[in-house]
């Protein structure tokens, strides 16, 4: 998983953490279950975003390859 929660012990709060992002804090929250659904909504929206992305990409290598197969 990308997003992870921790509690800071300092504040008691639960932070929301980007794994891929060298754990950057993301979300602060007062109890874990609201940072565990932020946690879980932030990972729903990255894997939906890296799919819109994987598929243009293979929409552009199409279109290349029809432009090189024309050629």
């Amino acid at each position: 998983m990308r997003f992870n929660t921790i509690m800071c012990n300092d504040s008691g709060s639960w932070l929301v953490v980007d794994t891929a992002d060298n754990n950057e804090i993301v979300g602060v929250h007062t109890s874990a279950t609201l940072a565990a659904l932020d946690a879980y909504k932030r990972e729903q929206d990255s894997c939906h975003e890296d799919l819109l992305t994987l598929m243009q990409r293979q929409k552009d290598l199409s279109t290349l390859l029809q432009h090189k197969t024309a050629a």
